[in-house]
């Protein structure tokens, strides 16, 4: 047998041997999916408020709109829901109301559902795998009826050990 021929026969064990590696630890997909709930703890106060409306009221002094607020009439000049505070600025034309927008209260409790999918290859070089997956997490009752979506993207590294 030449050297030329011992090489050869060399590569071609390799070849093999890597192909049927590559077989054995061939991707696995996977799906995932669950629900659930989440729920608020926040530490200092009862609310949050995540974003403002601001209404321009022209020609109505802001003294006017406490008033109005005091005596349950704030509503007919401003038809937006007060209850989780309002606030009245002075403009040269009138006044503008700030209105708590989208507030989340403590002790909050909202459905949750997540879903997805990804790859998995086990023991691909010895115990050493891999994993891929994405997943999307909704929450659809999220501050009054708006909902989020996230979407999640994630990778790493498996090990096993033991038997197969």
């Amino acid at each position: 047998m030449t050297a030329r021929s011992s090489l050869i026969q060399l590569k071609t064990r390799a070849h093999r041997a890597r192909l049927q590696c590559a077989l054995r630890v061939f991707p696995q997909p996977l799906r995932v999916a669950g629900g659930g709930g989440i729920t608020t703890n926040m530490k200092d106060g009862d609310v949050f408020v995540l974003n403002n409306r601001f209404i321009n009221v022209p020609g109505v002094s802001p003294a006017t709109l406490q008033a109005a607020q005091l005596n349950g009439t704030l509503q007919s000049i401003v038809p937006v829901n007060t209850r989780d505070g309002v606030a009245f600025v002075g403009t040269s034309t009138g006044s503008t109301v700030v209105v708590a927008n989208d507030v989340l209260r403590d002790h909050s409790t909202f459905f949750t559902f997540s879903y997805g999918g990804g790859l998995k290859a086990q023991r691909v070089w010895g115990p050493l795998g891999f994993f891929g997956d994405v997943r999307g997490r909704t929450i659809p009752n999220f501050f009054d009826g708006h909902g989020t979506n996230m979407l999640e993207l994630s990778a790493g590294l498996n090990f096993a050990w033991g038997e197969r």
